[in-house]
C-alpha cells in the first residue's frame, strides 16, 4: 500500500512539479531545482573516460587511491569505506528506496565536500529531506508501457533499469563521456528462502557487497532482479555503441556478459602502458571491515 501511494505521488505531484520548475527556468531564469547545476554538466567530460562503481565484493580489492584522478561514480553505502581512503567519488548517487530510509540521515546533507551529489527529483517521495547538489530527470517506466528504456538528456528522463549503475551509466553519457569503465559489478547475489520477506531481503549475515558490514544482520533490502538488470544493461550497451561510446565491465570475476571485458589496469593504462608501471591496477588486500 505504501508503495502504491508513492507511485501515485511519483505520478501526480512530483513529475507536474519538476516539470512546472523547469519551464519556469527556461522563461525566467529563476531556478527552483538546481537546473542551472545540471545544465553546467551536459557535456562536461565530453570524451573522457570515467569509472562507474558497483559495490560488489571484488570492489574489496580495488585500491581506492589508484582511483585518484578519475572521474567515478560511486553509489548507496560507499561512504562506508570513507575512513579507509582520503579518495572521494567525483559523483554520488542513491535510487533505491530502502537504502535512502534506512541512511537518511546521512544524505539529508552532502557526503563529503569533494563529491557531487546527484539525486532522482522524484526520489525525495521517501524522504522529503533527502540532499542534492543536482536533481535531474528520471522515470521507472513510461507510464504506457513496460518495456526497457535508455535516455541520456538527464533534463528530460533517466530510466530506471534496477540499478544505481544503470543509472550512472545514462548519467555519465549525458556528461559526455567516451569510455565507461564498471567496477565492483559482480552481478552475482547469496540469498536464501529464509531471509525473504513482502518482496524484500532481511539481511542475514550473508557478504554481498564490499565491506563485511555493508548489510547489517535484520537491515532489509530490495530484490536484486538480475534478469531485469540484464535486460537493461543489454539495452545499455546497444545504446552505447550506436553513438560511439565503449562501454567495458572491467570488475574481476564478473557473471555479467554484455558489455566487453577488459582488465581495469587496462582501461586506465595510457597508449604506452604507463600507469601503472608495471601494477595489476587489482590489489590482493584484505577486506576492510
Amino acid at each position: 500500500m505504501k508503495k502504491t501511494i508513492q507511485k501515485i505521488s511519483r505520478e501526480l505531484y512530483w513529475k507536474p512539479r519538476y516539470r512546472l520548475a523547469e519551464r519556469i527556468w527556461r522563461l525566467t531564469g529563476i531556478d527552483l531545482m538546481t537546473f542551472k547545476a545540471l545544465e553546467k554538466l551536459r557535456d562536461a567530460h565530453a570524451g573522457k573516460r570515467v569509472v562507474v562503481m558497483g559495490n560488489g565484493p571484488s570492489l574489496s580489492r580495488i585500491d581506492f587511491d589508484d582511483l585518484k584522478g578519475e572521474i567515478t561514480f560511486a553509489s548507496n553505502k560507499i561512504f562506508l569505506a570513507f575512513d579507509k581512503t582520503d579518495w572521494r567519488p567525483t559523483y554520488y548517487s542513491v535510487e533505491d528506496d530502502l537504502v535512502i530510509i534506512q541512511n537518511i540521515g546521512k544524505l539529508r546533507s552532502k557526503i563529503d565536500p569533494a563529491s557531487t551529489v546527484l539525486m532522482p527529483y522524484i526520489c525525495k517521495v521517501y524522504e522529503s529531506d533527502l540532499y542534492a547538489d543536482v536533481f535531474f530527470g528520471y522515470s521507472f517506466r513510461k507510464i504506457f508501457d513496460r518495456k526497457q528504456h535508455f535516455g541520456t538528456n538527464a533534463f528530460d528522463e533517466i530510466y530506471n533499469g534496477f540499478s544505481i549503475v544503470y543509472t550512472q551509466i545514462q548519467l555519465a553519457m549525458f556528461m559526455g563521456a567516451s569510455e565507461i569503465a564498471l567496477i565492483g559489478v559482480d552481478f552475482s547475489f547469496s540469498t536464501s528462502a529464509e531471509n525473504r520477506k513482502d518482496n524484500e531481503l532481511v539481511g542475514n549475515g550473508e557478504v554481498n557487497h564490499f565491506l563485511p558490514n555493508y548489510r547489517k544482520v535484520g537491515e532489509r533490502w530490495n530484490l536484486p532482479h538480475l534478469d531485469r538488470q540484464r535486460l537493461a544493461f543489454a539495452l545499455a550497451e546497444e545504446q552505447a555503441r550506436a553513438v560511439g561510446v565503449k562501454i567495458y565491465n572491467c570488475t574481476e570475476g564478473s557473471k555479467l556478459d554484455v558489455f566487453e571485458r577488459k582488465p581495469f589496469a587496462e582501461f586506465l593504462s595510457g597508449p604506452d602502458g604507463s600507469r601503472y608501471s608495471g601494477g595489476s591496477g587489482v590489489r590482493e588486500r584484505p577486506a576492510v571491515s
